[in-house]
């Protein structure tokens, strides 16, 4: 609280219908503040254990929350600033008549340890691995719902089952490593899927394979064609019921809600010799996170049966994924994409989920 403030803050919440029931886990929290002063920041608070994240630009006094974990029933919300508060209610319940289930796993390959490629700074175990796997789909979750809401179809979203979990693979690692990305989905789909119990729900996989490995560049050729044949055992590949990822990024996520916003605001800078931009030419570490983030989500729209769009996220919209979450960096301009379609045959033991797959590959 600023006691030398003389402004008559309004908090104004833009998208909270306190009727409204949810089912993520993760809210996106919109709003502005009138007449911003120079140093106060938007505060949440609840009596229940919650974490947020804010973006908040002073000039047009904008802001963005990110809320979570939110608890089923009633979670009962304090927003501040200054000497303003809201109080506002969000309602989580148990989605009914569920389709759909989506189950994260963090693949780890045979004679691999499991640490995903990161600067020593970075923590990068198993653990690390997953947290940042879970809070990149919870995301992801939430994206969905918040958009189909904007468009008018409610606040519908795939449902997670769990948190992140180890995969542990029969695929050993150079073997991982000399594989393209094509290979790898196939392998993949075929050991989680026959791998799995058939349920009545039908189970959709996001797969993050933990032995990603850039392998630095020496030349200063810095395309992103080069780029690319220096990572080895990565994929961005969504089809059927699989949608596969490499880990080449993963050291520019959050590892909680807390980090989220600091994180699509890193301004960073990569050290591309030694580790993979993977940033559509921003070159930082917020740019890395979007654009990963984005492609993610992109894909997973691909295995809910999404085709490809001319802007948004399943066009070339999804570099800018961090457009939906902060009030900051509108206005980047990067270079377009360029999208094909790939079709691939897939039989697992006559199962029906994998045969005649066809799915859309976005190539940067």
């Amino acid at each position: 609280m600023n006691n030398l403030c003389r402004n008559s803050h309004e908090i104004i919440i833009f998208n909270v219908n306190e009727s409204e029931k949810l089912v993520c886990s993760l809210y996106l929290l919109k709003g502005s503040i009138s007449k911003p002063c120079n140093s106060a920041e938007v505060l949440v608070s609840s009596r229940s254990a919650i974490e947020y994240s804010s973006s908040f630009c002073r000039t047009t006094g904008k802001f963005k929350v990110i809320v979570g974990d939110l608890v089923e029933g009633e979670n009962r919300l304090i927003v501040s600033y200054c000497k303003a508060v809201k109080n506002i209610t969000l309602k989580r319940e148990s989605p009914h008549n569920i389709k759909y289930i989506v189950k994260v796993l963090y693949i780890i390959c045979k004679n691999h340890d499991g640490c995903f490629q990161s600067p020593k700074s970075t923590e990068n175990d198993v653990n690390d691995a997953c947290a940042k796997a879970t809070v990149g789909v919870k995301l992801i979750q939430t994206l969905f719902s918040d958009k189909l809401q904007e468009q008018g179809f409610g606040r519908k979203t795939f449902e997670l089952i769990s948190t992140c979990v180890p995969f542990y693979s029969k695929l050993p690692v150079d073997e991982a490593k000399r594989m393209d990305e094509n290979s790898l989905w196939n392998f993949f789909a075929r050991e989680i899927i026959t791998s799995e119990s058939k349920s009545y729900i039908c189970t959709k996989y996001v797969g993050f394979i933990g032995c990603t490995e850039y392998l630095g560049i020496s030349d200063n050729s810095y395309t992103h064609e080069n780029i690319k044949a220096k990572t080895v055992a990565n994929a961005a590949l969504g089809g059927g019921d699989l949608a596969l990822f490499g880990t080449g990024c993963l050291y520019t996520w959050p590892k909680s809600i807390t980090e989220v916003m600091h994180c699509f605001e890193n301004a960073q800078i990569v050290d591309v010799r030694n580790f993979l931009d993977d940033s559509n030419s921003r070159k930082t570490f917020g740019g890395c996170f979007a654009t990963t983030l984005g492609s993610v989500c992109h894909e997973i729209g691909h295995i809910f049966d999404l085709g490809h769009t001319q802007s948004g996220i399943m066009g070339n919209g999804f570099d800018f994924v961090n457009r939906v979450f902060t009030v900051t960096n509108q206005t980047q301009e990067l270079p377009k994409r360029v999208t094909s379609k790939v079709e691939l045959n897939v039989n697992v033991n006559s199962d029906p989920r994998l045969t005649k797959l066809s799915y859309h590959l976005s190539i940067p």
